[in-house]
């Protein structure tokens, strides 16, 4: 396992090293999409230059990109977005969707909470009522009458 500086273990490492080649790729495809910075189109690789890296490379290179986008802006041009715990990003999630949580709560509990509000999101479109944040994810209604009108 990666451990990280100061002796803290990198939750978001040790989920790499288990994941298969398929959830890599995925993964690789959600964090490397030029979309999320304009930046992105001057210095992100393309999502197959990452893949073709030897596998320790390639973990190495999806951590690197998930502490850049989980950081803020001042922790960017500060060149301090590798500080970025795993838990820190799921702690930013939880403020962002207002999803309550306890700093007794364990990573994986809190990493656990964030994806039943995902879940949730997607299945009934729960976080629009409870955040009031504006999501891209269909209602189940809404997600039928597409579904429907993409059949016909």
């Amino acid at each position: 396992m990666h451990v990280r500086e100061k002796g803290k273990l990198d939750e978001l490492r040790a989920a790499l090293e288990l994941a298969t080649e398929e959830e890599l790729q995925d993964l690789t495809a959600i964090l490397f999409s030029r979309k999320f910075n304009p930046l992105d189109y001057l210095q992100t690789p393309e999502p197959v230059e990452v893949q073709s890296q030897n596998r320790q490379a390639w973990l190495d290179t999806i951590e690197e990109r998930f502490c850049f986008l989980a950081a803020d802006g001042m922790t960017v041009l500060r060149g301090k977005s590798q500080q970025i715990t795993y838990r820190e990003a799921l702690v930013g999630v939880c403020k962002y969707l207002k999803i309550p949580y306890s700093d007794d709560l364990t990573t994986v509990d809190l990493e656990a909470e964030v994806l039943y509000m995902g879940y949730n999101c997607c299945r009934y479109g729960y976080c629009r009522q409870k955040t009031g944040r504006r999501m891209d994810i269909p209602s189940p209604s809404e997600e039928s009458s597409w579904l429907r009108a993409r059949r016909s």
